[in-house]
């Protein structure tokens, strides 16, 4: 049942927090700004030398510029005229620290600005090339920095993964890199590395037949004075069980999918680290070359390393036919990354001594894990998998949980991006804080920026918390404050840093949050594209759309040629009725749309004013007698449950049909949140009303939230008595 504290059943955005941030790098005429702060405020960064700087943008020459850390003035630089990069460097230690730079001019107006960021012990590097080949030649040149040092070495295809996955085991037998090349001739880098590395006369396996790696690849390696061997079978199967003859030195053996390659170079490291083959299989027969090597080779067990999708259940029941019941051990999670998790953990159970170090790759692609696998069973670390765009809660809790030193990172930005080093050191002080458990925008890719909002875990504090926006580098100006529910802080756009349409940007997003005893932080990095008309833009064309707005019945306020939140208010209502992507923007879409005059919603209602909400589409219909005069943008309860005083509610806009009973002309301060100018139409005291933040999305504990201009322009013309229609 329904459960609601009266007159409190709505909360709007509270329109107190945080100072505005600074914007970008222009000039203002109130005195000098400090700007684009580094680190980030909520950042977390690598201990030892710290740079601490910003800009600062001012009208007048500056007369003096400092940089504090922790209290204590720092030896600082500037890049001297009125825009100057302002900078120090400081040696910290882990920890939380607290930097501010301040500035005067030449007129005497003085200005600080303090924030803080965090410093971890974790040591984070990166082993890459210009490609994958010459990765996995800085892995080879790690592992094996003398020359020739290694008295053999391993080849694999490096556009193809099936009968290279087998080879990190191989490559840790015969004491040498694994090295990839294309497949019609010895790439340059990779022979390089080849005559580097091996000792003369030594030998180079090729994982595969003649069309994996062809015969001129081999003829290169024999004309560099190694002799080679070539390990294949008919399909990936056979050649897997050749590898595994030369690389087997226990009893125990690895089974893998061969259709994929996620869950063999997840296994590779600690396979590779212990001498057991890696075997593939199909996901629903074991083939004929892995049943017939497992019963001659006399293994006493098996680890079958994938879920029933990639290894069903007839396979395993097979293998224990093979090996006896109670010798098949499955390691798998829900996906690839869960099933990488569980690899990693299983391994690190057995392992006796502390786990200092770790290795990460890309796991949705396999070059880097492919030699990764060998380079981090040279090290004797486990080998993590994370997406390209950061890593996920089962890798970052392993490196929390171990409490690493190090991290290694294969391969370049384009195959982990910088964000994937942050949440290395991210993880050692993040535990046991608030989590981010969701992003709005949270696509890769946003075409307008009004607001930014990030959701907890749990409850956390507004005083606690910060939230650091920079568009290509430059500061984002904005507020921060909570959102209608305690775990939620929200990021409100001020101003943007000047960009071209069609441009693409990095837009990162970096801060933290507490609950009251340590924080949690965060990072996220989205592209941004600006795309015909939106948020800040102004002129003609701008007054055009206005016109066009008001024309087909969406509420824009004043025609003025400023594209500011009316617009983008008004556009998002637009898009909502006609099933558009609800992002404000006046793209191709949206342009086309309006040119052919869409018609108006249609209404339930026939008779007097009413006032309807439609939650499916979240937009409010001022209906008089069957006619639509205006639709408005709004936001309706989440439908989802909270807590308040230690009771559950639920955050619904009730259906039915109701009249405005009573109405407050000014700010209701209710004991969940504010109300602007509320009309309640529902027992429960859930009422039309003003709010400062209107999604989207469903966002409220049951009201109905327009804009606090369009509650001022509704004021007058909605009395008391007026309809209510919810559906």
């Amino acid at each position: 049942m329904r459960l609601l504290a009266a007159a409190a059943a709505c909360l709007a955005v509270l329109a107190g927090g945080a100072a505005p941030a600074a914007a970008h790098p222009l000039a203002h005429p109130g005195g000098p700004r400090v700007v684009n702060l580094r680190p980030a405020p909520g950042d977390v960064v690598g201990a030892g030398s710290v740079l601490v700087a910003a800009l600062v943008t001012s009208d007048e020459p500056l007369t003096s510029v400092r940089v504090t850390v922790d209290g204590a003035e720092v030896v600082t630089t500037s890049s001297g005229g009125s825009h100057p990069t302002v900078s120090a460097t400081a040696t910290l230690a882990p920890g939380d620290h607290l930097a501010s730079v301040g500035a005067t001019d030449g007129r005497g107006r003085a200005t600080e600005r303090a924030w803080r960021f965090t410093v971890t012990g974790l040591r984070v590097h990166r082993l890459a090339g210009a490609d994958r080949l010459e990765t996995a030649v800085a892995m080879s040149r790690d592992l094996y920095p003398a020359a020739g040092s290694a008295p053999e070495a391993v080849l694999a295809r490096a556009d193809d993964f099936p009968d290279a996955l087998a080879g990190a085991p191989l490559a840790a037998r015969v004491d040498g890199p694994l090295l990839l090349t294309d497949r019609q001739a010895l790439s340059a880098a990779t022979g390089e590395e080849l005559r580097r590395v091996v000792a003369a006369g030594g030998t180079v396996h090729l994982l595969g037949g003649p069309s994996a790696l062809s015969d001129q690849v081999e003829a290169d390696v024999t004309a560099l004075g190694f002799s080679t061997r070539r390990l294949a079978g008919q399909r990936r199967f056979g050649t897997a069980v050749e590898i595994a003859r030369l690389s087997a030195e226990s009893q125990t053996a690895v089974i893998a999918a061969g259709a994929t390659f996620a869950d063999a170079l997840a296994v590779s490291a600690p396979a590779a680290a212990r001498g057991y083959p890696i075997l593939l299989t199909g996901s629903d027969f074991l083939p004929g070359e892995t049943r017939d090597f497992l019963a001659s080779a006399d293994m006493g067990s098996l680890l079958v390393v994938g879920g029933v999708s990639a290894v069903g259940e007839a396979v395993v029941e097979e293998l224990e036919g093979i090996v006896g019941t109670g010798n098949v051990t499955r390691l798998a999670g829900a996906g690839r990354y869960d099933t990488a998790a569980a690899v990693a953990e299983h391994f690190a159970a057995a392992t006796q001594t502390a786990i200092a170090t770790v290795a990460v790759a890309a796991g949705d692609q396999f070059p880097d894990a492919l030699a990764g696998g060998r380079h981090a069973a040279g090290l004797g670390v486990p080998l993590l998998l994370s997406p390209q765009r950061g890593l996920l809660a089962p890798q970052a809790g392993q490196v929390a949980l171990w409490g690493v030193d190090d991290a290694v990172v294969y391969g370049g930005r384009a195959a982990l991006s910088a964000v994937v080093d942050g949440d290395l050191r991210r993880a050692l002080v993040n535990l046991g804080a608030p989590q981010v458990v969701r992003t709005t925008p949270a696509g890769a890719e946003v075409h307008t920026l009004e607001q930014i909002v990030i959701e907890f875990d749990r409850d956390v504090r507004l005083d606690a918390s910060s939230l650091y926006v920079t568009l290509a580098g430059n500061e984002v100006a904005g507020t921060l404050s909570t959102g209608d529910f305690p775990n939620t802080v929200i990021f409100s756009v001020a101003e943007l840093p000047e960009v071209v349409p069609g441009v693409r940007y990095q837009l990162r997003i970096v801060g933290e949050a507490s609950a009251g005893a340590g924080w949690g932080h965060f990072e996220r990095w989205l592209t941004f594209v600006k795309l015909d008309l939106s948020l800040g833009d102004a002129g003609p064309a701008v007054a055009d759309l206005q016109h066009r707005l008001a024309a087909s019945g969406y509420w824009v306020g004043p025609v003025d040629g400023l594209y500011g939140t009316l617009t983008h208010q008004a556009v998002m209502a637009l898009q909502k009725v006609h099933g558009l992507t609800r992002d404000g923007v006046y793209g191709p879409a949206t342009r086309a749309l309006l040119a052919g005059s869409p018609p108006r919603p249609a209404p339930r209602s026939a008779v007097g004013l009413v006032m309807e909400v439609d939650k499916a589409r979240q937009v409010l219909l001022m209906v008089r007698d069957g006619r639509v005069e205006w639709v408005f943008n709004t936001s309706t309860g989440t439908e989802r449950p909270y807590v308040y005083q230690g009771r559950t509610y639920l955050a619904d806009t009730p259906p039915g049909q109701w009249r405005i009973t009573r109405e407050i002309d000014g700010i209701r301060e209710g004991s969940l949140g504010r109300l602007y100018r509320p009309k309640y139409f529902h027992p429960d005291g859930i009422a039309i009303h003003g709010s400062t933040s209107v999604p989207a999305y469903p966002a409220s504990h049951g009201c109905v939230r327009v804009s606090v201009q369009a509650m001022d322009w509704l004021w007058p013309l909605v009395p008391i008595g007026s309809g209510v229609w919810i559906y």
